[in-house]
């Protein structure tokens, strides 16, 4: 897991490595610079000219290195300085006297630039904090009707890297080259769609003065092999859990035919489907992998069987759904996943709620809310959660004693402990009806095979998500349906290894 951090605590990484690790700002400067020219040089090589366009804080001494080290690759360059030069941090007026030196040309105006093939915005990378105005924000409008490609140092300007949101407005970039750790912005929306394509570089500076506090995390590819439940030769389908997944009302019966399909691919060893009966046949001729049962309080409060429960997909609202949640969240012991329906049932009644809270002390539960159900059950509005999505999702995962998955175009899951995780895979594809159900499978799937709900919620989402790109390049994001996800979800776990 790779930490994500936020403005202040970037800040706060990077003074660390220079007071206590005696690493010098100008060291971390020239090594930001060297993975920008070779990021540029790879990705952009036969570009004529490159026009930088720099600030007086220390992403503008990233961007004046930048152009040092360009012009001894014999590159043609030219700087812009953006703002007041009498403003410069100590470092960046170092590199401002360096590139004097050197004699790189600055241009006077802006359009001055016109001729250049590529851009490099080093105006302020973490830096900006409030909507943007005077020479930044002219500077901001030019790069993006130039219809060049600009490539971001750090964060493109105009982006707050804490939240992700536009600060008025933002340079919209073809690529952003960040350093040491992504940013909360670089991830979560609109911040993200600015970014382009966003490449990590290590340049030495550490996250060691942050152990004590809660983090943001993302999930890797190398995690999932480490993660996933072993498989072991003289094993049988028992070792690998048993899933009870309560789903589909009379009309909704893909909604439980997803979910067991999902399951099943993501290896659970044995599937029962608790549905109407009308959805018996088409059920049992889609997933003849899966056991039958219909909706009956009485066996789902006997259970002895699964060794975790899925409740919700499909479910609806009417023909005892209340009571069956209610028989789900009163198991004493077994791990629960809260889907759609089940979650908004709890929304709407108190004792429910209630319940909820108890058990959870006791088992794990996992909600896996879209913007509207968690609106419900939160009482916020969708645009608060829209906006303040990360600290909206862990108040009410710590509250409530469960982990949530806030599903959107950048899934948030939030554990109990306060951690989060935020999603970096997945695609428009997948916002397609049906998506859910398979998340609902995976997750599920996992936590009957063992996993608790704070390692098995992030590890989901993330293949989920993956399953979504390798689907988008088979299928195209406008083709892609549901079942496409659990189509790639063997090969994404054949790949990963």
């Amino acid at each position: 897991m790779l930490a994500i951090l936020d403005a202040q605590e970037m800040q706060k990484a990077d003074q660390y490595t220079q007071d206590t690790l005696k690493v010098s700002g100008l060291v971390l400067m020239e090594k930001a610079a060297l993975a920008l020219l070779s990021y540029i040089r790879k990705t952009y090589e036969g570009a004529g000219r490159i026009g930088i366009l720099c600030g007086s804080g220390n992403n503008g001494g990233d961007g004046l290195a930048l152009a040092r080290l360009l012009t001894d690759e014999k590159i043609d360059v030219t700087v812009f300085l953006v703002g007041n030069p009498s403003h410069f941090s100590a470092s960046a007026r170092i590199q401002y006297e360096a590139a004097v030196a050197y004699q790189i040309p600055f241009a006077k105006t802006i359009r001055e630039l016109e001729t250049c093939d590529v851009f490099v915005d080093a105006m302020l990378g973490t830096g900006a904090d409030r909507p943007l105005t005077g020479q930044y924000l002219e500077a901001v409008r030019w790069l993006n009707a130039s219809g060049r490609p600009v490539v971001a140092v750090d964060l493109p300007t105009g982006i707050s890297a804490s939240s992700g949101q536009v600060l008025g407005e933002a340079v919209l970039c073809s690529d952003t080259v960040t350093f040491g750790f992504y940013k909360i912005g670089q991830i979560l929306y609109p911040g993200r769609s600015y970014c382009g394509k966003l490449k990590r570089r290590r340049i030495g500076i550490t996250a060691r003065s942050l152990e004590d506090k809660p983090k943001v995390f993302c999930m890797e590819e190398h995690d999932v092999k480490n993660l996933l439940p072993s498989r072991f030769s003289d094993s049988h389908k028992g070792d690998y859990g048993k899933l009870l997944a309560v789903c589909s009302d009379v009309g909704m019966a893909g909604a439980g035919i997803l979910a067991a399909k999902a399951s099943l691919a993501m290896g659970v060893g044995m599937v029962k489907v608790m549905t109407e009966e009308a959805n018996r046949i088409i059920l049992q001729t889609s997933v003849p992998e899966a056991l039958y049962a219909p909706f009956d309080e009485k066996e789902l409060t006997e259970d002895t069987w699964a060794s975790a429960i899925m409740i919700g997909p499909g479910l609806g609202q009417k023909r005892g759904a209340k009571e069956l949640v209610r028989c789900a969240l009163s198991d004493p012991k077994r791990p629960l996943l809260l889907d759609a329906d089940a979650i908004n049932l709890i929304a709407l009644d108190e004792e429910l709620m209630q319940l909820l809270d108890r058990m959870a002390k006791k088992k794990e539960i996992v909600l896996t809310p879209h913007l509207m159900e968690m609106s419900r059950i939160s009482g916020c509005d969708i645009h608060t959660l829209k906006e303040n999505g990360i600290e909206k999702a862990r108040t009410f995962a710590m509250q409530h004693h469960v982990t949530l998955v806030l599903k959107g175009a950048c899934t948030i899951c939030a554990l109990a402990s306060g951690e989060i995780y935020l999603n970096t895979t997945g695609n428009s594809g997948m916002a397609t009806a049906g998506s859910g159900d398979v998340l609902s499978g995976m997750i599920s799937a996992l936590m009957a095979s063992g996993l608790s709900g704070g390692i098995a919620a992030p590890l989901g989402v993330y293949l989920h998500g993956l399953c979504g790109d390798y689907a988008r390049d088979v299928y195209s994001s406008r083709s892609m349906k549901a079942s496409h996800l659990i189509e790639m979800l063997p090969r994404v776990l054949l790949l990963l290894g």
